[in-house]
């Protein structure tokens, strides 16, 4: 898992779909799916169902975007801070 990754996983959380995420990222899908993809092989758990024509959240992934959403808040205050 990598700060990239998180990036990801939390746009693809706002939108809830890959297309617009990837859009937002300046990423082609493919490459969105695939850092997703590594991001659930590293955690050995799924984060995303598909559902219709976009996805939902598990309940592994709700618990994921909580913690990356204060990850990436103390980072930009590590950063601010220095």
């Amino acid at each position: 898992m990598n700060i990239k990754q998180l990036h990801s996983f939390l746009i693809l959380c706002d939108e809830l779909h890959y297309g617009r995420a990837a859009s937002r990222l300046f990423i082609t899908q493919p490459s969105l799916s695939q850092q997703i993809k590594q991001l659930e092989l590293s955690l050995k758990t799924i984060l995303f169902k598909r559902k219709g024509r976009g996805i939902k959240l598990t309940k592994a992934g709700i618990i994921l975007q909580r913690h990356a959403n204060k990850i990436m808040l103390d980072l930009k205050n590590a950063e601010n801070e220095l």
